[in-house]
């Protein structure tokens, strides 16, 4: 056990020196050819080399222990599928469609196979319920066509948890997937920052300019745009729940009684530090947030054995919060300011208020957010065109379908809050947290991107806890 996590240890110590000789080597080259361009014009290459990518975090499954002892060729099939279902979202839509459907054709033909299809769960109807409201709202949408589009965004809230009742993973499948996903978002990270000192040098732009405390675009392209040209999908907050969500996987990672599947503290910190300053040179406020509250967290989950020390960790992180909030209040207002979204939360509630029972229906929101007259009634010089929503989970769903819709969500979220409280799924918890303060700021389950993020991590995170139930009741 030693020698392993000596050996984890001196690997991302290496790791580590290896990125600062990179640094070096970068900064003595004269480098002229982006790397959007060859991304752009090799698009079979460049699809191929993130396939790659996707690929390379599952031998950490295929050379598990659970692999070889499962004698299963078809489950096996399974696992794979799963996980590279998984790791694909954080990069293209077509991808993670191509790799969900891979997964979901698995799913059912291991569930033919077996004949052991898992009984419907609550969670599996609210998903439906909310789905169904949404081609509901079909009946009074201001723009039916649009709507039509739109609905095929949701399907994943009826494919995925039906694929997810066509087997039970047993824990050591769930923890290997979940070390095979921190891995990739690894992975993920140190070419995110390989690529920024890549595209710095190129530029040239010193690396210190970079660290900023507010929202500075120094070049032609926003930050993240550079630093994310490497990949399909350069949205910051989108990029930041993959990562985020994997600095979740690798607080359980440290502390689970698995003598295999685990990593140590070293390595988890050096994945965080990599985090913080990917998230500081993309100037993602909601990543940051994200990630301190985290933070909080993990470290709260290391210390919950100790209750001394938890009760003073605590006692101390209320105290200087307290103190940040009123020493350092206009800096936090100033932080977290945004005009555009403020205009955006007025002109959704101003529709609100005269049409809080249905709403706009689905596919009706960028008609009256792209309205310059509604916009202009409102005291705006004019409406801010081509976002689509309010960029706000709640807000958006109380504009798009009324009451109704908003009182489903709530529904699906609270469950998913008191269930996983309920039976102790900390790790599903964790991940709930961490995608909450992105539904405050964005419509993710509005968008593909988004909800493939979401529904297939929730259903499988959600697993983990029905297989605890299930050693439970056969005990």
């Amino acid at each position: 056990m030693k020698i392993t996590v000596l050996l984890k240890t001196y690997f991302t110590g290496l790791l580590a020196l290896l990125f600062l000789a990179y640094i070096l080597l970068i900064n003595n080259l004269k480098i002229s050819y982006p790397i959007e361009a060859f991304r752009q014009n090799h698009d079979i290459l460049s699809t191929l080399l993130i396939c790659t990518l996707i690929f390379i975090p599952t031998i950490w499954l295929i050379r598990s222990g659970i692999w070889s002892n499962t004698t299963s060729t078809l489950r096996k099939v399974l696992l794979l599928a799963l996980s590279l279902f998984l790791l694909s979202t954080a990069y293209s839509i077509r991808l993670g469609i191509n790799f969900g459907g891979f997964f979901m054709f698995m799913s059912a033909i291991y569930g033919i196979s077996e004949r052991k299809f898992q009984k419907p769960t609550l969670l599996l109807f609210l998903c439906w319920l909310y789905f169904f409201y949404q081609a509901l709202s079909l009946c009074w949408t201001e723009d039916l066509h649009l709507g039509y589009y739109k609905l095929r965004t949701y399907f994943p809230f009826i494919t995925i948890p039906l694929a997810f009742s066509c087997f039970i993973l047993i824990k050591e499948e769930i923890d290997n997937i979940i070390l095979v996903f921190f891995r990739a978002a690894f992975i993920f990270v140190g070419i995110s920052l390989m690529c920024w000192v890549y595209e710095s040098n190129r530029l040239g732009l010193p690396l210190t300019d970079w660290f900023v405390t507010h929202k500075d675009y120094f070049t032609t392209k926003s930050c993240y745009e550079i630093v994310y040209c490497w990949t399909p999908y350069a949205h910051p907050t989108y990029n930041a729940i993959f990562y985020i969500t994997a600095m979740v996987f690798g607080f359980y990672l440290v502390n689970t009684k698995s003598k295999t599947i685990k990593i140590n503290k070293v390595e988890l910190t050096v994945f965080i530090m990599a985090c913080a300053v990917l998230i500081d040179i993309t100037q993602s406020r909601i990543a940051f947030i994200t990630m301190v509250m985290i933070l909080l967290i993990g470290t709260a989950w290391i210390n919950r054995k100790n209750q001394l020390i938890l009760r003073a960790y605590l006692f101390i992180t209320l105290c200087l919060g307290g103190f940040i909030l009123i020493d350092f209040h206009s800096k936090i207002e100033n932080f977290v300011a945004d005009p555009a979204r403020n205009q955006l939360y007025e002109t959704a509630f101003a529709y609100i208020k005269s049409n809080y029972v249905l709403g706009t229906g689905i596919g009706g929101m960028p008609k009256v957010l792209d309205s310059q007259e509604f916009a202009q009634s409102l005291g705006f010089p004019g409406a801010i065109t081509g976002i689509g929503n309010p960029h706000n989970q709640f807000v958006g769903d109380i504009m798009q379908t009324g009451l109704g819709g908003f009182i489903t969500l709530c529904i699906l979220i609270s469950y998913l809050f008191y269930d996983s409280f309920k039976k102790r799924n900390w790790i599903l918890l964790a991940f709930l947290f961490s995608f909450l303060p992105i539904m405050i700021i964005e419509m993710p389950l509005t968008l593909f991107k988004g909800i493939t993020y979401f529904v297939p991590l929730v259903f499988f995170l959600y697993q983990w806890r029905r297989e605890n139930e299930l050693n439970c009741k056969s005990d």
